[in-house]
């Protein structure tokens, strides 16, 4: 969806994207569930990538950072320790520990922490669509998201083209079709 932007523009910036995938393993493990997940190594990545286009030369205010799944969620997690080194960010099915029904207490423990973390923040720019069915993090599981100052919230459900509505409903052609006018248009006011 993001790729199909590449080149257009958007008050009078072209969209060019950096296509940054991280998959760093992590040591949350053992009944204790001690050492650093990979989801906080996935953030200290992207707080890498901020610094290195920041010594690049680039705008903090034309820099937005996509993410699907942990993606998303670690996205969220950057922008709310360093607001003012990028302008927002857009998360599709923000999620990092696993599918609901078979998540570990120690993994819960640490969704419901960074949850919290996240949901105590004053105000993060950012549009942040959730799905109805999606396993990992339902819409209803992701609403408090959408009562964070400047987050967007779009809860996408059966009436938007089809369900059921899965993790990787924003890789689906209807999404893009249904969605492409809403992005460009939080892109378009993000960047005054």
């Amino acid at each position: 969806m993001i790729r199909q932007l590449i080149g257009k523009t958007i008050n009078g910036k072209e969209i060019v994207v950096y296509n940054f995938c991280s998959t760093p393993k992590g040591e949350y493990r053992g009944p204790a569930r001690q050492g650093e997940p990979k989801l906080i190594k996935r953030v200290q990545r992207i707080e890498a990538v901020v610094r290195d286009f920041q010594a690049a030369g680039v705008p903090a205010q034309q820099l937005f950072f996509v993410g699907h799944s942990a993606g998303g969620w670690a996205s969220l997690l950057v922008v709310q320790r360093q607001q003012e080194s990028f302008n927002a960010v857009i998360a599709f099915g923000p999620a990092f520990a696993g599918k609901k029904q078979d998540r570990s207490t120690g993994w819960q423990v640490l969704r419901d922490r960074q949850a919290q973390l996240l949901a105590n923040t004053p105000h993060i720019d950012g549009l942040v669509y959730s799905f109805a069915d999606d396993p990992y993090e339902s819409s209803d599981d992701l609403a408090f998201l959408g009562k964070i100052n400047g987050i967007t919230s779009v809860a996408v459900d059966e009436q938007m083209c089809g369900g059921p509505y899965l993790h990787r409903t924003a890789f689906r052609d209807c999404f893009a079709q249904s969605q492409r006018a809403v992005i460009v248009d939080f892109i378009s006011s993000q960047l005054v």
